[in-house]
């Protein structure tokens, strides 16, 4: 069996996230996801750079990219969808492609499709992820990838069965 974790573990750390990954290959770990989430306001050529030749000196297999969720997709509110769409393109443009260039495989790339039900509800959740949706097309090549939809805390719209039924439609 082979062994991989989240870079999210280095959250609090993530602008040396370069440098943690010979800690992951220390360990054993032999795959990764790669957090773009707790990374995004580092990302910079020089950090990507960085980053893309630390996951190849350390022979680390990406076989997933978790995109930014600081803003949610199934808001229903456009400015907040907007700020979204724009963080997940920024990854789509700025770290995928140096990836891609080191990837064996069709890449994984993971997204929340909702947030706490308490601060958005449940139904207005519902209408905003298939706007979400449709806008993540202008940013995400149709039938590139796999897009795996992760679903958090059970407050959270994406946890029932109810909700991943309704999820797998609107993709």
């Amino acid at each position: 069996m082979r062994v991989g974790i989240s870079t999210s573990i280095f959250w609090q750390q993530a602008e040396q996230m370069a440098d943690h990954l010979k800690i992951l290959k220390n360990a054993g770990f032999e795959a990764i996801e790669l957090d773009c989430s707790s990374t995004y306001r580092f990302i910079q050529p020089a950090f990507v750079q960085n980053l893309m030749a630390a996951i190849s000196a350390n022979k680390l297999k990406v076989h997933s990219i978790h995109l930014p969720y600081m803003h949610a997709l199934s808001s229903n509110d456009n400015g907040e969808r907007a700020k979204a769409v724009a963080a997940i393109g920024k990854v789509m443009t700025e770290v995928v492609p140096h990836l891609e260039k080191i990837l064996e495989k069709v890449l994984t790339l993971v997204v929340h499709p909702g947030i706490d039900m308490k601060k958005i509800p449940r139904e207005s959740q519902m209408c905003g992820l298939v706007r979400g949706v449709q806008e993540l097309r202008q940013v995400i090549p149709d039938g590139k990838y796999i897009l795996a939809f992760e679903n958090m805390l059970t407050s959270h719209f994406g946890s029932s069965y109810e909700d991943l039924g309704y999820i797998c439609d609107v993709a």
